[in-house]
């Protein structure tokens, strides 16, 4: 089980995904579709993580191989 503080809240929960992008909130359904208490955790005001990055930006099209 972890814990986790906020300010004065403090939560519960038996999977703790930290991001809310397409893994973390495919984890997070499939985590509570078998029974677990999930909190899922992202840096943002909106899941949706690197769906709404534009094209191009940080993304592994650009990286060259060595």
């Amino acid at each position: 089980m972890h814990h986790h503080t906020q300010g004065t809240e403090r939560h519960s929960c038996d999977v703790l995904v930290i991001g809310g992008g397409p893994a973390g909130m495919t984890a997070s359904v499939a985590a509570s579709e078998a029974g677990g208490r999930v909190l899922l955790i992202d840096r943002g005001v909106a899941g949706g993580g690197q769906i709404y990055r534009p094209a191009g930006v940080g993304d592994r099209a650009d990286t060259r191989q060595v």
